[in-house]
């Protein structure tokens, strides 16, 4: 079943057959409400032949001016006092007389002004509406648009939360660098470190019955004494560790 006409269907049908005189075009124009146009009207100033000033009403005389430049450059159709006869310039019809369809001006505003769009004359749609673009298109465009702009916000959380994630795993990175650093020297390790040191011990002291020449150091107490005085407060170089590493030294070097 048709669903029956209600109340606003009838005033849209009403207002698309709507005829203005140009003052009150202009005062619409301006985004004054209806209920005030015919008050203020009264109270606005005439300055030349069909054009009003009133200071609560910003550029009602310029608009005035404009529509009657329309009207008369044939690009705006006019009525007599809205009689539904449109007359173009080669029937002139005095200012005062002037009445114009909505429809024809929201048409001639849109095409000439299409960035000025009153919301006492067009809805949501049609103000974002440019010339030349359907309302079909417009729709799909929006609809694209916020397609997109969805998809900007899933992505923009998806980043936010992967910056999460890498700043977590460089935490993560962070702590077994060092984990890795405090972390205890395997058996294996140990007896190279070892090795190593006795081997350069036996450089730096003579070996029994060796008639090589005179080494540096002769005893192992000169050389720690060296490594003190040259080392001090290094950490891991006091006299008692020292005497203990290299005890151990020899010892795995001897055994291995």
């Amino acid at each position: 079943m048709t669903k029956p006409s209600t109340a606003d269907d009838c005033q849209i049908l009403q207002s698309y057959h709507a005829y203005y005189p140009v003052p009150t075009a202009a005062a619409l124009w301006c985004g004054v409400p209806p209920k005030t146009i015919e008050t203020l009207l009264q109270e606005a100033e005439p300055i030349e032949d069909g054009i009003f000033h009133h200071p609560e009403i910003a550029c009602l005389d310029e608009r005035c001016r404009v529509i009657h430049e329309a009207i008369e450059q044939d690009q705006l159709p006019c009525g007599r006092l809205g009689n539904g006869q449109l007359l173009h310039s080669q029937d002139p019809v005095p200012r005062a007389m002037r009445t114009i369809q909505r429809r024809d001006f929201k048409d001639w505003i849109e095409r000439e002004f299409p960035a000025d769009k009153p919301s006492l004359l067009f809805d949501a749609v049609e103000r974002q509406r440019r010339s030349g673009i359907s309302v079909e298109t417009f729709l799909a465009l929006k609809a694209e648009h916020d397609r997109l702009e969805k998809q900007l916000i899933k992505q923009k959380r998806r980043c936010k939360r992967l910056q999460g994630q890498k700043k977590s795993l460089k935490a993560h990175c962070h702590q077994l660098e060092e984990a890795q650093q405090h972390r205890p020297l395997g058996e294996r390790a140990e007896t190279t470190y070892l090795n190593i040191i006795a081997a350069l011990m036996e450089l730096l002291l003579p070996s029994p019955g060796d008639s090589s020449p005179a080494p540096r150091f002769r005893r192992q107490a000169d050389v720690i004494e060296a490594l003190l005085a040259r080392h001090e407060g290094k950490p891991g170089l006091s006299q008692r560790t020292l005497q203990a590493k290299l005890a151990a030294a020899n010892q795995r070097f001897r055994a291995s």
